[in-house]
């Protein structure tokens, strides 16, 4: 979070839907089980913010990108569709299973979002998002994704993925929250040799920086946080 240290209160009102009124049960049953069926609506504190703005700008491009390179005369697909309105517009996109776009509305497509075209990282170069992502492996303390052969330089446990291991990974399992960066941490480690563990160590402590709720830098990390190799042994 950057901003004022004054406006860390309200975000946090915002987001966990206080202002709504929604409850804290559906708040946390909704994320806890994001993806699946629900009859109640999302709660809007997951539907209205910033999150889905930035993530609807991306969406946005692979449309335009879609689009154009179809030229104007490409039909609207057959089937069921998924539409989601941007907010930084107000405009629909829509999709159908398998991704591909509707081009049926040229106002959509003929321009990029805002005015500009974003590079969207399609080979998972710089960073890859761990909800849903299957198979995976551990090569010289990275994580390689199975099926593109991809080393991310960073991942994202994103959403449910923090506090919900999945099989699907095949990576280290763990029992809870706090065992989860432990585990994982450990079994990257151990894929390194003794020098590449000491530098990573170094690397650590000069590049990763915690800080407490008001905003001062907290030495030698948080507890399950820090990433720190030491006393790790390789396989």
């Amino acid at each position: 979070w950057m901003g004022p240290a004054g406006a860390i209160a309200e975000l946090l009102e915002v987001m966990a839907g206080v202002r709504r009124g929604d409850p804290l049960p559906m708040l946390l049953d909704t994320y806890l089980n994001w993806g699946s069926p629900h009859l109640a609506p999302t709660p809007r504190a997951y539907v209205d913010n910033d999150q889905l703005t930035y993530a609807c700008l991306f969406v946005s491009q692979h449309v335009s990108d879609s689009c154009r390179a179809g030229g104007a005369g490409r039909q609207r697909p057959l089937g069921s569709r998924r539409c989601v309105t941007c907010p930084h517009d107000g405009r629909r996109r829509c999709m159908r299973a398998g991704g591909l776009v509707d081009c049926s509305d040229r106002s959509v497509w003929e321009e990029p979002p805002l005015g500009n075209r974003l590079g969207l990282d399609y080979g998972l170069h710089l960073f890859e998002n761990l909800y849903h992502a299957g198979r995976h492996r551990l090569e010289n303390g990275r994580i390689r994704h199975v099926g593109s052969g991809a080393t991310p330089l960073a991942v994202h446990f994103n959403g449910p993925a923090k506090v919900i291991h999945e099989a699907q990974w095949g990576l280290p399992a763990w029992g809870s929250k706090q065992d989860q960066p432990k585990q994982l941490r450990d079994a990257i480690c151990a894929t390194l040799s003794p020098a590449e563990r000491a530098a990573a160590d170094v690397r650590f402590l000069t590049h990763a920086t915690f800080l407490d709720p008001t905003f001062r830098r907290i030495p030698g990390g948080i507890g399950p946080l820090n990433a720190s190799c030491t006393g790790v042994q390789a396989e």
